[in-house]
């Protein structure tokens, strides 16, 4: 299991890394005792470490869970980089002694990048496939539930622009303030904008209980187990799976990524842009929802019967 061989290639980088940076921010400096260690990060941890990499194969892991681990592996490898480059300092005597205190502040920064990017990886063995994607998408649905609540204040936050030329001194004061307000306020006299701003939020509720269904009756009962290396092959219907995984989270990231341009629209009072984005939006959910009508297993199931009715 790669995730495994993460987890405790992980931990061991983390105690090596601990040991470097006391070398480092202790006198005397020791060279052979720091080498020693350097020997065993790169016969142990690091080799670990990228050969999990190439066992995380995306038809036994999927593509979700394949990123991931090189995105996380990638931060590793450039947070211990840092902590090469401050043995190399060390070592050819290039550090000042009036700057002691700021090399020190460097090398315990530089250590605990080191820990928390190898805390990343050690989480992905805690999370599994399924927790990873019920993450992202949690997320994807947090940006979703901002952006309505954004919307929803804006429209609240009406601005009466008949109002701004009515003169007086108060007003001719601070007309450069008004001018920017209004900028962020709906104007009561655009009733299209309201009417689409009302249709938006009725649309948008919607997509996040599509979200909140695909959770629950979707994505945490995915039917998934690490694969064993005994020469099996992963089953067919696994793959199909891991493939529709895939999918799924690629059409769920684009939708809250399509509702800020939706906002943009509204921002921009561009109510064409709007109807546009929201189609699209919308389009995307539906997607969704009919990548998955089916359980696991293709079988009709309660949530099949719901995205009927969500329709």
């Amino acid at each position: 299991n790669p995730l495994h061989v993460l987890r405790d290639a992980s931990l061991l980088l983390k105690a090596q890394t601990t040991k470097l940076g006391l070398f480092l921010i202790n006198d005397p400096f020791t060279p052979t005792a720091v080498q020693k260690v350097l020997l065993q990060c790169e016969g142990e941890c690091l080799p670990g470490i990228m050969g999990a990499v190439d066992l995380c194969h995306p038809r036994m892991w999927g593509n979700v869970m394949v990123k991931e681990v090189k995105t996380r592996v990638g931060v590793v490898v450039a947070a211990f980089s840092e902590v090469l480059d401050d043995i190399i300092k060390k070592a050819q005597g290039e550090q000042l002694a009036s700057d002691a205190q700021r090399i020190k502040d460097k090398t315990l920064a530089s250590t605990g990048q080191v820990w928390e990017a190898c805390d990343a990886l050690i989480e992905l063995e805690k999370l599994g496939l399924v927790g990873l994607v019920v993450k992202k998408v949690e997320n994807f649905r947090g940006m979703l539930k901002d952006a309505i609540e954004e919307l929803k204040e804006w429209g609240e936050d009406c601005e009466d622009q008949d109002e701004g030329f009515v003169g007086s001194d108060h007003e001719d004061r601070n007309s450069v303030e008004d001018m920017f307000s209004a900028a962020n306020k709906l104007p009561t006299h655009r009733e299209d904008l309201k009417d689409a701003l009302t249709e938006t939020l009725r649309r948008l509720k919607l997509v996040d209980m599509l979200f909140q269904a695909l959770l629950k009756r979707r994505i945490k009962g995915f039917p998934y187990k690490p694969p064993t290396w005994d020469g099996a092959e992963a089953g067919t219907l696994i793959e199909d799976n891991l493939y529709k995984l895939d999918e799924l989270v690629v059409i769920l990231k684009r939708i809250p990524e399509g509702v800020d341009d939706l906002a943009n629209g509204f921002y921009e009072l561009d109510i064409e842009d709007v109807h546009a984005v929201l189609g699209r939006v919308c389009d995307e959910a539906e997607k969704a929802a009919t990548l998955v009508t089916g359980a696991w297993d293709s079988k009709e199931d309660e949530f099949t019967n719901w995205e009927r009715k969500w329709r």
